[in-house]
Protein backbone atom coordinates (compact mmCIF):
# COMPACT_ATOMS: atom_id res chain seq x y z
CA UNK A 1 0.00 0.00 0.00
CA UNK A 2 0.84 3.35 -0.37
CA UNK A 3 0.77 5.41 2.41
CA UNK A 4 0.65 9.04 3.75
CA UNK A 5 2.46 9.68 7.28
CA UNK A 6 1.62 13.05 8.82
CA UNK A 7 3.20 14.64 11.47
CA UNK A 8 1.66 18.50 11.79
CA UNK A 9 1.67 18.99 15.33
CA UNK A 10 5.03 20.13 15.40
CA UNK A 11 5.63 17.19 17.63
CA UNK A 12 9.81 17.61 18.08
CA UNK A 13 9.66 15.56 20.65
CA UNK A 14 8.07 12.55 18.74
CA UNK A 15 10.98 12.25 16.93
CA UNK A 16 12.36 9.06 18.18
CA UNK A 17 8.31 7.67 17.69
CA UNK A 18 8.30 8.23 14.13
CA UNK A 19 11.37 7.10 13.27
CA UNK A 20 9.91 4.00 15.29
CA UNK A 21 6.33 3.27 13.15
CA UNK A 22 8.09 4.68 9.82
CA UNK A 23 10.57 1.92 9.89
CA UNK A 24 7.96 -0.68 11.25
CA UNK A 25 5.35 0.39 8.71
CA UNK A 26 8.09 0.15 5.43
CA UNK A 27 9.34 -3.27 7.18
CA UNK A 28 5.60 -4.54 6.70
CA UNK A 29 6.22 -3.80 3.01
CA UNK A 30 4.38 -0.33 2.28
CA UNK A 31 5.51 2.95 0.72
CA UNK A 32 5.40 5.35 3.33
CA UNK A 33 5.80 9.40 2.19
CA UNK A 34 5.87 11.70 4.63
CA UNK A 35 4.69 15.49 5.27
CA UNK A 36 6.18 16.92 8.71
CA UNK A 37 7.54 20.20 9.27
CA UNK A 38 10.86 21.67 8.56
CA UNK A 39 13.20 21.33 11.52
CA UNK A 40 11.46 18.27 12.18
CA UNK A 41 12.45 17.16 8.65
CA UNK A 42 15.87 18.22 9.06
CA UNK A 43 16.57 15.50 11.81
CA UNK A 44 14.76 12.38 10.59
CA UNK A 45 17.57 12.27 8.20
CA UNK A 46 15.11 10.77 5.32
CA UNK A 47 15.54 11.01 1.38
CA UNK A 48 13.58 13.89 -0.04
CA UNK A 49 11.87 12.49 -2.18
CA UNK A 50 10.39 10.48 0.86
CA UNK A 51 8.32 13.46 1.73
CA UNK A 52 4.97 14.42 -0.21
CA UNK A 53 5.51 18.12 1.35
CA UNK A 54 7.64 19.70 3.94
CA UNK A 55 5.96 22.01 6.03
CA UNK A 56 7.46 25.55 6.15
CA UNK A 57 9.12 27.24 9.42
CA UNK A 58 7.00 30.06 9.64
CA UNK A 59 3.98 27.46 10.09
CA UNK A 60 5.49 26.26 12.93
CA UNK A 61 4.34 29.00 15.15
CA UNK A 62 4.12 27.98 19.00
CA UNK A 63 2.23 29.81 21.96
CA UNK A 64 1.07 29.15 25.20
CA UNK A 65 -2.63 29.56 23.90
CA UNK A 66 -4.15 26.44 22.72
CA UNK A 67 -6.49 28.09 20.46
CA UNK A 68 -3.99 29.90 18.38
CA UNK A 69 -1.74 26.84 18.56
CA UNK A 70 -5.20 24.95 16.83
CA UNK A 71 -5.97 27.46 14.77
CA UNK A 72 -2.26 26.74 13.04
CA UNK A 73 -3.36 23.32 13.21
CA UNK A 74 -6.11 24.29 10.88
CA UNK A 75 -3.98 26.13 8.41
CA UNK A 76 -1.89 23.28 8.01
CA UNK A 77 -4.22 20.59 7.68
CA UNK A 78 -6.07 23.08 5.15
CA UNK A 79 -2.95 23.59 3.23
CA UNK A 80 -2.09 19.81 3.34
CA UNK A 81 -5.47 19.45 1.46
CA UNK A 82 -5.08 21.40 -0.92
CA UNK A 83 -1.05 20.53 -1.67
CA UNK A 84 -1.36 16.85 -1.82
CA UNK A 85 -2.70 14.79 -4.44
CA UNK A 86 -4.27 11.88 -2.69
CA UNK A 87 -5.24 9.57 -4.95
CA UNK A 88 -1.40 8.17 -4.84
CA UNK A 89 -2.45 6.71 -1.65
CA UNK A 90 -3.87 4.34 -0.13
CA UNK A 91 -4.33 5.60 3.21
CA UNK A 92 -3.10 8.39 6.15
CA UNK A 93 -1.25 8.02 9.32
CA UNK A 94 -1.44 10.69 11.62
CA UNK A 95 1.23 10.18 14.21
CA UNK A 96 -0.66 12.47 16.59
CA UNK A 97 -4.25 13.40 17.00
CA UNK A 98 -5.86 16.46 17.80
CA UNK A 99 -9.69 15.45 17.67
CA UNK A 100 -10.60 19.33 17.04
CA UNK A 101 -8.34 20.69 13.88
CA UNK A 102 -8.55 16.94 12.46
CA UNK A 103 -12.59 16.98 12.97
CA UNK A 104 -12.46 20.01 11.48
CA UNK A 105 -10.79 19.36 8.46
CA UNK A 106 -11.16 16.39 7.04
CA UNK A 107 -9.23 15.03 4.19
CA UNK A 108 -10.19 13.02 1.03
CA UNK A 109 -8.86 9.49 2.43
CA UNK A 110 -9.26 7.18 4.71
CA UNK A 111 -7.13 8.02 7.75
CA UNK A 112 -5.84 6.05 10.86
CA UNK A 113 -5.26 8.59 13.76
CA UNK A 114 -2.94 7.16 16.70
CA UNK A 115 -3.63 8.50 20.23
CA UNK A 116 -1.25 8.72 22.63
CA UNK A 117 -3.22 10.91 25.32
CA UNK A 118 -6.74 10.77 23.43
CA UNK A 119 -8.47 8.18 25.64
CA UNK A 120 -8.58 10.47 28.51
CA UNK A 121 -10.65 13.09 26.32
CA UNK A 122 -13.87 11.51 26.30
CA UNK A 123 -14.24 13.71 29.31
CA UNK A 124 -14.42 16.80 27.38
CA UNK A 125 -17.86 16.85 25.80
CA UNK A 126 -16.13 19.07 22.60
CA UNK A 127 -13.75 16.81 22.32
CA UNK A 128 -16.14 13.56 22.60
CA UNK A 129 -18.11 14.65 19.94
CA UNK A 130 -15.29 14.83 16.97
CA UNK A 131 -13.43 12.15 18.25
CA UNK A 132 -17.02 10.19 17.63
CA UNK A 133 -17.28 12.00 14.39
CA UNK A 134 -13.95 11.21 13.18
CA UNK A 135 -14.77 7.05 13.98
CA UNK A 136 -17.89 7.42 11.69
CA UNK A 137 -15.22 7.20 8.89
CA UNK A 138 -11.96 6.25 10.20
CA UNK A 139 -9.85 4.35 12.40
CA UNK A 140 -7.63 5.03 15.36
CA UNK A 141 -4.32 3.00 16.74
CA UNK A 142 -3.71 3.06 20.52
CA UNK A 143 -0.60 1.40 22.37
CA UNK A 144 -2.42 -1.55 24.67
CA UNK A 145 -5.65 -2.76 25.69
CA UNK A 146 -6.19 -0.35 28.80
CA UNK A 147 -6.34 2.19 26.25
CA UNK A 148 -8.44 0.60 23.87
CA UNK A 149 -11.32 -0.43 25.74
CA UNK A 150 -11.98 3.43 26.74
CA UNK A 151 -12.53 3.87 23.30
CA UNK A 152 -14.83 0.15 22.89
CA UNK A 153 -16.83 1.52 26.36
CA UNK A 154 -17.51 4.22 24.36
CA UNK A 155 -19.06 2.59 21.52
CA UNK A 156 -16.12 2.63 18.99
CA UNK A 157 -14.88 -0.74 18.23
CA UNK A 158 -12.53 0.35 15.05
CA UNK A 159 -9.26 0.69 17.32
CA UNK A 160 -6.30 -1.65 16.50
CA UNK A 161 -3.37 -2.20 19.23
CA UNK A 162 0.40 -1.53 17.87
CA UNK A 163 2.91 -1.49 20.06
CA UNK A 164 4.63 1.76 20.92
CA UNK A 165 8.33 0.05 20.12
CA UNK A 166 11.80 0.78 21.11
CA UNK A 167 14.73 2.99 19.27
CA UNK A 168 18.25 1.04 18.95
CA UNK A 169 20.10 1.67 22.80
CA UNK A 170 21.85 5.18 22.95
CA UNK A 171 25.41 5.66 21.50
CA UNK A 172 27.54 4.72 24.76
CA UNK A 173 29.88 7.40 23.16
CA UNK A 174 26.92 10.20 24.94
CA UNK A 175 28.78 9.17 28.30
CA UNK A 176 31.53 11.66 27.87
CA UNK A 177 28.53 14.43 27.43
CA UNK A 178 27.10 13.68 31.21
CA UNK A 179 25.79 16.45 32.88
CA UNK A 180 28.06 17.83 35.26
CA UNK A 181 25.69 17.42 38.09
CA UNK A 182 25.97 14.31 38.13
CA UNK A 183 29.49 13.39 38.41
CA UNK A 184 31.63 12.60 41.80
CA UNK A 185 28.61 10.22 43.27
CA UNK A 186 28.50 6.17 43.36
CA UNK A 187 25.21 5.85 42.36
CA UNK A 188 22.63 7.79 40.57
CA UNK A 189 18.98 7.99 39.97
CA UNK A 190 17.31 9.76 37.44
CA UNK A 191 13.74 11.38 36.78
CA UNK A 192 13.82 12.25 33.24
CA UNK A 193 10.37 13.73 33.02
CA UNK A 194 10.12 17.52 33.91
CA UNK A 195 6.56 16.99 35.10
CA UNK A 196 6.97 14.39 38.66
CA UNK A 197 4.04 14.10 40.93
CA UNK A 198 4.45 17.44 43.09
CA UNK A 199 3.31 15.62 46.51
CA UNK A 200 6.00 13.33 45.83
CA UNK A 201 8.31 15.53 45.58
CA UNK A 202 7.25 17.22 48.60
CA UNK A 203 7.27 13.76 50.12
CA UNK A 204 11.37 13.42 49.46
CA UNK A 205 11.83 16.41 50.81
CA UNK A 206 10.31 15.70 54.21
CA UNK A 207 11.24 11.79 54.15
CA UNK A 208 14.24 11.47 56.66
CA UNK A 209 15.32 8.13 56.89
CA UNK A 210 15.40 8.49 52.58
CA UNK A 211 17.95 11.10 53.22
CA UNK A 212 19.79 8.91 55.31
CA UNK A 213 19.90 6.18 52.80
CA UNK A 214 20.64 8.64 50.02
CA UNK A 215 23.62 9.82 52.22
CA UNK A 216 24.70 6.86 53.62
CA UNK A 217 25.11 4.72 49.79
CA UNK A 218 26.15 8.15 48.18
CA UNK A 219 23.36 7.62 46.39
CA UNK A 220 21.83 10.92 44.10
CA UNK A 221 18.27 11.48 42.59
CA UNK A 222 18.18 13.53 39.61
CA UNK A 223 15.42 15.92 38.68
CA UNK A 224 14.69 18.20 36.00
CA UNK A 225 12.97 21.98 36.77
CA UNK A 226 12.80 22.53 40.37
CA UNK A 227 9.72 23.31 40.98
CA UNK A 228 8.99 27.03 43.26
CA UNK A 229 8.64 26.34 46.78
CA UNK A 230 10.72 22.95 47.44
CA UNK A 231 13.70 23.18 49.76
CA UNK A 232 17.29 22.16 48.92
CA UNK A 233 18.07 18.28 50.40
CA UNK A 234 21.51 16.92 50.12
CA UNK A 235 21.76 14.12 47.82
CA UNK A 236 18.22 15.47 45.71
CA UNK A 237 19.43 17.62 42.84
CA UNK A 238 17.71 19.57 40.47
CA UNK A 239 19.08 20.56 36.74
CA UNK A 240 17.38 23.53 36.12
CA UNK A 241 18.59 24.03 32.41
CA UNK A 242 18.12 23.07 29.10
CA UNK A 243 19.70 19.18 28.62
CA UNK A 244 20.85 18.58 24.98
CA UNK A 245 20.17 15.02 23.38
CA UNK A 246 23.65 13.68 24.47
CA UNK A 247 23.35 15.48 28.16
CA UNK A 248 19.92 13.23 28.18
CA UNK A 249 21.12 10.05 26.71
CA UNK A 250 24.81 10.48 29.02
CA UNK A 251 22.95 11.37 32.31
CA UNK A 252 20.09 8.21 31.18
CA UNK A 253 23.42 5.59 30.55
CA UNK A 254 24.87 6.76 33.82
CA UNK A 255 22.40 6.15 35.79
CA UNK A 256 22.10 2.85 38.07
CA UNK A 257 18.04 3.27 38.29
CA UNK A 258 14.89 5.37 36.26
CA UNK A 259 13.01 6.77 38.48
CA UNK A 260 9.50 7.73 37.09
CA UNK A 261 6.61 9.33 39.19
CA UNK A 262 4.15 10.91 36.69
CA UNK A 263 1.52 12.93 37.77
CA UNK A 264 -1.91 11.92 38.54
CA UNK A 265 -2.99 13.90 35.30
CA UNK A 266 -1.02 11.07 33.49
CA UNK A 267 -3.69 8.61 32.39
CA UNK A 268 -4.39 6.20 29.61
CA UNK A 269 -0.90 6.54 28.06
CA UNK A 270 2.47 5.22 27.80
CA UNK A 271 5.23 6.26 28.69
CA UNK A 272 8.54 7.00 25.95
CA UNK A 273 10.88 6.31 29.02
CA UNK A 274 9.81 3.20 29.76
CA UNK A 275 10.37 1.91 26.36
CA UNK A 276 13.67 3.56 25.92
CA UNK A 277 14.77 1.93 29.77
CA UNK A 278 13.99 -1.77 27.72
CA UNK A 279 16.61 -0.35 24.82
CA UNK A 280 19.51 0.25 27.22
CA UNK A 281 18.88 -2.42 29.90
CA UNK A 282 17.76 -0.47 32.83
CA UNK A 283 16.26 -0.90 35.76
CA UNK A 284 12.94 1.58 36.68
CA UNK A 285 11.29 2.39 39.75
CA UNK A 286 7.23 4.03 39.23
CA UNK A 287 4.80 5.70 40.93
CA UNK A 288 2.08 3.82 41.14
CA UNK A 289 0.02 4.81 38.21
CA UNK A 290 -2.87 2.17 36.47
CA UNK A 291 -1.31 3.64 33.11
CA UNK A 292 2.12 1.99 33.91
CA UNK A 293 0.87 -1.30 34.64
CA UNK A 294 2.19 -2.95 31.06
CA UNK A 295 5.75 -2.35 32.55
CA UNK A 296 5.41 -5.19 34.86
CA UNK A 297 6.28 -7.64 32.38
CA UNK A 298 9.22 -5.62 31.18
CA UNK A 299 10.85 -6.73 34.54
CA UNK A 300 11.70 -9.71 36.86
CA UNK A 301 10.76 -7.69 40.16
CA UNK A 302 7.85 -5.43 41.12
CA UNK A 303 8.54 -1.98 39.50
CA UNK A 304 5.84 -0.19 41.60
CA UNK A 305 6.34 1.91 45.01
CA UNK A 306 3.14 3.66 46.72
CA UNK A 307 5.59 6.08 48.40
CA UNK A 308 8.78 7.45 49.73
CA UNK A 309 9.59 4.60 52.20
CA UNK A 310 8.49 2.07 49.70
CA UNK A 311 10.99 4.00 47.29
CA UNK A 312 13.37 3.75 50.09
CA UNK A 313 13.31 -0.06 49.98
CA UNK A 314 13.36 -1.02 46.55
CA UNK A 315 16.23 1.24 45.86
CA UNK A 316 18.20 -0.59 48.02
CA UNK A 317 17.24 -3.76 47.34
CA UNK A 318 18.34 -2.58 43.42
CA UNK A 319 21.49 -1.27 44.17
CA UNK A 320 22.42 -3.95 46.68
CA UNK A 321 21.61 -6.80 43.99
CA UNK A 322 21.60 -5.39 40.38
CA UNK A 323 22.41 -8.34 38.27
CA UNK A 324 19.08 -10.24 40.45
CA UNK A 325 16.60 -7.21 39.59
CA UNK A 326 16.68 -6.75 35.67
CA UNK A 327 14.53 -6.01 32.43
CA UNK A 328 13.15 -9.41 30.69
CA UNK A 329 11.82 -8.50 28.32
CA UNK A 330 13.83 -7.77 24.31
CA UNK A 331 13.21 -4.72 21.70
CA UNK A 332 12.10 -7.22 19.13
CA UNK A 333 9.25 -7.91 21.53
CA UNK A 334 7.85 -4.79 21.28
CA UNK A 335 8.63 -3.80 17.82
CA UNK A 336 5.31 -2.08 16.26
CA UNK A 337 3.91 -4.40 13.84
CA UNK A 338 1.02 -3.13 11.00
CA UNK A 339 0.90 -6.24 8.77
CA UNK A 340 -2.57 -7.36 10.17
CA UNK A 341 -4.13 -3.39 9.84
CA UNK A 342 -2.58 -2.64 6.37
CA UNK A 343 -2.43 -6.24 4.02
CA UNK A 344 -1.08 -5.60 1.06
Amino acid sequence: MRILYINYMKQYGHLNFDHIHIDALMSAGHDVHLIMPKKLAEKMNRPYDMYEWIIPDWMNFYCKSGVINRLFFILILLLIRIKTKFSKYDVCVFSNTDEISLGLVRLPIKEYLICHTNASDFSSMIKHYFLKSLASKNDFIVFNERMKQVFVDDGIENVHIVSHGCMPPFDKCTLNDLPKELSMHRHIVFHPSSKPEPKFLADITSNKRLHKFLIDNDVIIVFRNKPAGIVDIPNVVYINRYLSTDEYRGAFLKSDVILLAYPKEFVYSVSGVSFECVSNRKNILLLNNPSLEYCRKFYNYDPFFKNTDELCDKLACLLSHPNDNHCIVEIDNLRPDYHNIFQI
